[in-house]
């Protein structure tokens, strides 16, 4: 059986095992259904932000409390201003290097030992270590999290805004703009559409995007279709469930490499967001039981995400969606050749 919510406990025990991304998924999700239940609770942190924000003017101390947001500052080529960072922050490559005030668990302490003059929070974070930042008199900005991909638009301007790089802002907006209307939503089903498993985490908890999510959206804007698309959320599948959907495409979210050092020189290299999945992941997929009959493994369709910019609602994101529609309409000409 399918669920699609997990116990606090649960969530925690995940988080541990897989701090790289899925505990940002998890828990905005949590975060922001709380929020929307509040009614109006948005829009008064969002005015609460900006009033936070107006006297900084061109802030040259910044920390990030977020990957995602880091992700922005880059976009807005304004990284040389970020003083601190947390441990989950792996993009652009040099933020590495800088002081880390957490993980998903922020230290207020250590956020004021960087002097900041603006930090970037998420919603999330508004009920802890927001209000302790402000109370201390700090500039916070609390960041709109992205539910979908034009989401990740309305942030970038905000952000540009806040750190005064409206021009910058309006031009990287302008071009991801221009992305999402080439590769737009469908009304509906297309022919032929791949059906996607994109498997987030390996077993024994196969947790994959609900099509409400940005990697739901993103996988239809490229031409697919997740098979948990009538779903919401980070719902949790079993080997199961995906084996009677059949998937004549399989997407990773996660490294399922045996040699770890080999693991580490790719992610140093940085290849393609999408690559084909070595020979040695496919078997490790066909020991799964039944699923040497899936037709994703059998036509060798299986392909590995770059973890960083396909767990983060970030520009590189929708960037990367040519590169993944390109892998898409691929394996749809081949099927159709081999009339499958």
């Amino acid at each position: 059986m399918r669920r699609n919510d997990f116990s606090y406990r649960d969530r925690f025990s995940y988080a541990i095992r897989w701090a790289r991304f899925i505990p940002w998924m998890l828990l905005i999700t949590v975060f922001m259904a709380v929020l929307g239940g509040c009614g109006g609770r948005i829009g008064v942190v969002q005015k609460a932000a900006e009033e936070d924000v107006k006297d900084a003017l061109f802030p040259t101390r910044i920390v990030s409390l977020l990957p995602s947001n880091t992700e922005l500052l880059a976009a807005l080529s304004a990284t040389d201003r970020l003083v601190c960072v947390t441990s989950n922050d792996t993009y652009p490559p040099d933020v590495t290097r800088l002081p880390e005030v957490g993980d998903m668990t922020v230290n207020g302490e250590a956020v004021l030992a960087c002097a900041p003059d603006l930090v970037l929070a998420s919603p999330y974070q508004e009920e802890d270590v927001v209000p302790f930042l402000r109370r201390s008199g700090i500039p916070v900005l609390v960041v709109p999290e992205a539910r979908n991909l034009t989401d990740i638009v309305t942030a970038l301007v905000e952000v540009g805004r806040a750190i005064g790089a409206d021009d910058r802002a309006q031009a990287v907006a302008a071009h991801l703009t221009t992305v999402l209307e080439t590769f737009s939503l469908p009304d509906g089903m297309r022919e032929g559409e791949p059906r996607i498993w994109l498997e987030i985490a390996p077993p024994p908890e196969l947790y994959t995007a609900g099509g409400d999510t940005f990697l739901g959206e993103a996988l239809r804007r490229a031409g697919g279709r997740g098979l948990a698309d009538a779903e919401t959320g980070w719902p949790l599948w079993s080997a199961e469930d995906v084996l009677a959907k059949d998937p004549n495409i399989i997407l990773l979210l996660h490294h399922a490499y045996p040699d770890v050092r080999a693991r580490a020189q790719e992610e140093q290299d940085r290849p393609r967001p999408v690559r084909k999945a070595p020979p040695d992941v496919v078997a490790r997929l066909a020991e799964r039981p039944g699923w040497a009959k899936i037709s994703a493994i059998r036509h060798g369709s299986v392909y590995v995400l770059d973890e960083d910019i396909f767990s983060r609602p970030t520009p590189r994101l929708i960037e990367a969606l040519p590169e993944l529609a390109y892998v898409l309409a691929g394996m749809k000409a081949d099927a159709a050749e081999d009339g499958r």
